[in-house]
């Protein structure tokens, strides 16, 4: 069984201390939304989060792909995550938060946190940056 992988980049990194549920999230069996030629020969397809703002995505296959699927592979990740998983990613709390309620000290995110001065909020969302990833697989065995 042929596996291939692409890595990609966010825009900014996942909360550290809810990095486990954003792998979660992305554990989905996404081949259940694959469609035509890919659904025939990808059996299984993940996203994992290497670092808080890095991963890899990892397609298993029932067959080497041709030049045209790996294409066709790249081109519907980069649909997914620019609005499939992409856009309900960024909208989790782990990915979605203001920046100004993450503690100095601990690096934990405190929604709770009150300011005392003219506090100012200052929102990030972690989305899978669409100017660098590529989403171009390898085989890797």
């Amino acid at each position: 069984m042929p596996i291939y992988m692409t890595k990609f980049h966010l825009l900014k990194p996942v909360l550290e201390d809810k990095y486990h549920l954003a792998n979660e999230y992305l554990n989905e069996p996404m081949e259940q939304y694959l469609h035509g030629e890919l659904k025939e020969v990808i059996s299984k397809i993940r996203w994992r989060l290497t670092d808080l703002d890095m991963g890899q995505i990892t397609a298993f296959t029932e067959v080497p792909l041709t030049e045209k699927q790996l294409a066709s592979l790249s081109d519907w990740v980069r649909g997914q995550c620019s609005d499939g998983l992409g856009e309900g990613f960024e909208q989790q709390d782990f990915a979605n938060y203001d920046v100004g309620l993450i503690d100095e000290w601990t690096g934990r995110y405190d929604p709770e946190r009150v300011w005392e001065d003219d506090y100012e909020e200052y929102w990030v969302m972690a989305s899978f940056d669409w100017e660098t990833n590529r989403y171009e697989f390898v085989e890797i065995t």
